[in-house]
């Protein structure tokens, strides 16, 4: 049997998408992947949350309360930085012909936002989103507020991991997350 023949659906809630787009987006991020792709699962996955949430508590997203997060001076660059691309990168109807100056960066922003949102709704937190959330703290302690500072401080994990060792962070996180989560369960 070819995989074309095999037409065996499968259900899948919008949270659920949302949590595999954006599951899948961690992942790439940290096997240093596409940051095109990275922006364009987590931006997908953003949308549904965003979605869901609109639909439900209302309590806004991290660009609605993007001064919580992030000092003053970064917050106009901030919100700048990460609509465009969301945009740029599903559609050509308009601008065919346009280019686009990405920040790579953006990508780990977005999944981010869509970090904050998934838990908030879903109340999941898995290996990925925790490995993420504290590689922002260890790699963005500068512009972070201080409550997250000290989060990250008191989290003992270890800031000489640079941009490219991503894949080495994770491998290292995920072994102290399965270590704690055996513990946990004793």
């Amino acid at each position: 049997m070819n995989d074309f023949a095999d037409l065996t659906p499968i259900k899948i809630g919008k949270l659920d998408a949302a949590r595999r787009q954006l599951l899948s987006a961690i992942r790439i991020y940290f096997a240093n992947g596409d940051p095109v792709s990275i922006h364009t699962l987590a931006a997908a996955a953003f949308e549904i949350l965003d979605d869901l949430d609109n639909h439900g508590a209302d309590t806004g997203t991290m660009f609605d309360h993007t001064e919580k997060y992030i000092k003053p001076g970064y917050i106009d660059k901030f919100r700048k930085v990460l609509r465009r691309p969301q945009n740029f990168f599903k559609h050509a109807d308009q601008d065919p012909e346009n280019t686009l100056e990405f920040y790579p960066s953006a990508a780990a922003v977005m999944i981010w936002a869509a970090s904050e949102k998934y838990y908030e709704l879903a109340k999941d937190d898995c290996l990925e989103l925790a490995a993420f959330q504290t590689w922002l703290m260890i790699r963005n302690r500068d512009i972070l507020l201080e409550p997250y500072r000290q989060q990250m401080e008191r989290s003992g994990l270890s800031t000489d991991f640079t941009r490219d060792m991503r894949p080495q962070y994770f491998e290292k996180f995920s072994i102290e997350y399965a270590r704690f989560n055996q513990k946990a369960l004793r």
